[in-house]
């Protein structure tokens, strides 16, 4: 798997990672001893799992995105790529759970105007192809981002992916990669909840080319995957930012070409 930059958190076209497909039902096995449960569960370990973004604003963060202590022998967790726009009125900070005021079903190529105060708004299909748009026209700032639903062993859970910020007169676009990273963590931060660096061991998998994958974990040795090219480890301690939210120079220019058309009204 080619890396994900981790220099200032910026991809350029040569480096673009592959975009989710909205009709992908991905699903991932986890696989571990009874040793290896009964020890997480006796630490109060959690299985975390964050989505790869890319983003044209290099201030957005990481959030917890599915979470749970109630891995087995076999974990399975299953989402697909169909995602939310939401807005919030939570500042972002880390180690802060951001609140989700509004959302509302969003496609790729579509664009959640936020047209009031509120903080609520409209989708229409006027936006850039390929990403999710959310646009502000109220001159108030919002703390904006997509959610997903998943399952993890059938239990249904949904959060914010990413937070940035979105300010009075401001476009932001968001793109699903294929890419997702899971980390067996000390953390007890809820879904939602904004991160800068991982306090456990992880591994980044790219469903590119299967909508399967299947890994195991040893509290001793880590993860393993057969030594396939799909996945890479990551470090306890890692800056998740870089790896997670990255800044397109791609979705940079789109944003900076249809500004005046999206934003600046007559």
């Amino acid at each position: 798997m080619a890396p994900v930059s981790a220099t200032g958190g910026s991809v350029s076209d040569d480096t673009h990672i592959p975009v989710m497909n909205m009709a992908d039902a991905v699903t991932a096995t986890i696989l571990m001893s009874q040793q290896t449960a009964q020890s997480l569960k006796a630490s109060g370990f959690t299985l975390d799992a964050f989505q790869v973004v890319e983003t044209n604003d290099d201030g957005t963060m990481p959030t917890v995105w599915l979470s749970t202590a109630r891995y087995a022998l076999n974990t399975t967790l299953t989402w697909s790529a169909q995602v939310k726009a939401y807005t919030s009125a939570t500042a972002i900070a880390v180690e802060r759970t951001i609140v989700v005021g509004f959302s509302a079903d969003v496609a790729p190529g579509q664009m959640l105007t936020i047209d009031n105060t509120a903080g609520t708004g409209s989708v229409t299909t006027d936006g850039i192809p390929g990403a999710v748009c959310v646009r502000n026209t109220t001159g108030q700032g919002f703390t904006v981002g997509a959610t997903a639903s998943g399952t993890v062993q059938g239990m249904p859970q949904s959060a914010p992916l990413c937070a940035t910020a979105l300010h009075g007169s401001d476009l932001k676009l968001i793109e699903l990669t294929t890419r997702v990273l899971f980390v067996v963590s000390g953390s007890t931060a809820l879904p939602g909840t904004v991160v800068a660096h991982s306090l456990g061991p992880g591994v980044i998998v790219d469903f590119a080319g299967s909508n399967q994958r299947s890994l195991t974990f040893d509290v001793d040795k880590g993860w393993s995957w057969g030594g396939a090219t799909w996945a890479s480890s990551v470090p306890p301690g890692a800056d998740l930012k870089s790896i997670l939210t990255i800044r397109s120079e791609r979705l940079l220019r789109k944003a900076k070409a249809n500004f005046e058309r999206l934003i600046i009204v007559p």
